[in-house]
């Protein structure tokens, strides 16, 4: 390690007092409200992913103010903070983990910078700006408006399924017309369920964009309810591992015969990571988080308005997860394409010049 004249800062006391900072209330979102459990959740998890690293490969993790430094030394930071980087996700790639993950944790590193310089008055001369944010975009999988109905009412396919295969469906069929994900369908309660007018809304809060959604629900779904009432104490539905659950909706679309091959890579550095490539059907993708994208999907292929979809699911606007599911879903993209190659496979709008 290169010698230094001023005096560094220890990087991990310093993530410490970032993460309390978090968790007080000091630092806050820019709209002003306090950061969410779940993000602080993913700065504890850098810290030690950063801390398991520094002990693995001895590397010192420190940081020393760039505003006085000679431009030999300001050199020599620049020297060590591309080393940092390079060995840092080295390291995480070896632990066999892929882009996505690596870049959430790069992500997060960047953060954690912004708020040494910003709001601890550390001069880095922003050295993170150059740290790479891998991302790869997976594809979407999705149930289409037929699968769908597939279980909700086809009633000789639901009596080949045992009880737990049963409320895993049932549960699955709520979560793809409420867009809601599997921990919100879990904490549920009676208080959510609104009757008016000789109907029943879903009303539900959205931490991420503080904002109510209240949705009417079909008959279908509330026959679900019916279903389970008085299961479980106050909560709408039984609740389910959510591993046990994922399990339970492979071996329902291997019943239902959703077995087409599909591909699904991970990727290491822009490139694919899993070669050979393991065949893998539809069912064995089949998870909780194909709910909400059955969900959103559905709804804007059935032409509902962009805005209503993302009031129910609580996107808010400019979404960039949102306009995923508009820019990759295999099933909007099939909708979109075959209006136009039905009319190529039209011979009869052919006219010979």
């Amino acid at each position: 390690m290169q010698q230094v004249f001023t005096k560094p800062y220890c990087m991990l006391t310093l993530f410490r007092q970032f993460i309390k900072a978090n968790k007080s209330g000091n630092r806050l979102q820019k709209n002003g409200n306090r950061i969410r459990s779940g993000t602080i959740k993913n700065y504890e998890n850098v810290y030690t992913q950063l801390e398991n690293f520094s002990k693995a490969e001895e590397f010192e993790l420190r940081i020393v103010p760039t505003a006085k430094l000679k431009k030999n030394q300001f050199k020599t930071e620049q020297i060590y903070w591309k080393s940092f980087y390079s060995k840092f996700t080295t390291y995480l790639f070896s632990t066999g983990v892929h882009d996505n993950y690596v870049g959430s944790i790069i992500k997060n590193v960047r953060v954690f910078f912004n708020h040494v310089e910003q709001e601890k008055n550390i001069s880095i001369s922003q050295m993170h700006k150059s740290f790479y944010v891998a991302k790869t975009e997976p594809p979407i999988f999705t149930l289409d408006a037929g699968q769908l109905q597939f279980l909700i009412h086809d009633q000789t396919f639901e009596i080949k399924l045992d009880e737990m295969q049963k409320l895993a469906k049932d549960i699955f069929i709520f979560g793809a017309t409420s867009a809601l994900r599997m921990s919100d369908l879990m904490n549920l309660k009676m208080d959510n369920l609104i009757d008016f007018n000789g109907c029943t809304y879903l009303r539900t809060h959205s931490i991420k964009t503080n904002t109510f959604t209240q949705v009417k629900l079909p008959d279908y779904a509330l026959n679900i309810l019916e279903r389970y009432k008085g299961k479980r104490k106050r909560h709408v539905l039984p609740f389910i591992y959510l591993n046990t659950f994922n399990n339970h909706l492979k071996e329902i679309g291997e019943l239902a015969g959703w077995t087409q091959p599909v591909e699904k890579h991970h990727y290491k550095r822009g490139e694919i990571a899993n070669k050979p490539l393991t065949q893998l059907r539809f069912c064995d993708v089949m998870s909780s988080h194909m709910m909400r994208k059955t969900a959103i999907t559905n709804m804007l292929v059935h032409k509902v308005d962009e805005n209503v979809v993302r009031k129910i699911s609580g996107h808010a606007a400019g979404s960039k997860e949102f306009y995923r599911y508009v820019s990759y879903s295999q099933t909007l993209i099939d909708a979109k394409t075959d209006v136009y190659f039905n009319a190529l496979n039209n011979a009869e709008n052919y006219k010979k010049c």
